[in-house]
């Protein structure tokens, strides 16, 4: 019993940590989300594998379970929902970045950054 118990342990760990896996619990949890939120929610596991890459379309690295690139579902339309056409994969990173600024912050923030390390990527 216990044997069995542990295979199953093992079994829905490396599960969990699978392309398919990750890609089901994105879908679980903008369900929720969208149930919170009170937005729509009309995705497929085919919208989320339709989005899927391995390289993040906005910083153009690549994405990594446990580090802050990992996959993350971005809603370019908050207010749309959790609709197909309306959301994007991206790194959760580049996530977090836009999530509360505005065009113009980020634009800010880039010239700032230009301007004060002579950097021009």
């Amino acid at each position: 019993m216990t044997h069995d118990r542990e295979y199953h342990r093992d079994y829905k760990r490396e599960w969990r940590k699978s392309v398919t896996g990750r890609q089901n619990r994105m879908l679980q949890g903008a369900k929720h989300r969208a149930r919170r939120k009170g937005v729509t929610f009309t995705l497929t596991i085919e919208d989320i594998r339709r989005e899927w890459s391995d390289i993040c379309p906005v910083l153009n690295v690549p994405m990594e379970t446990g580090t802050n690139t990992v996959h993350s579902l971005d809603r370019i339309n908050p207010a749309l929902g959790y609709v197909p056409g309306n959301v994007r994969v991206i790194s959760f990173r580049a996530n977090t970045i836009k999530s509360d600024a505005t065009l113009a912050e980020v634009l800010a923030v880039a010239e700032y950054l230009k301007r004060e390390t002579g950097q021009q990527k």
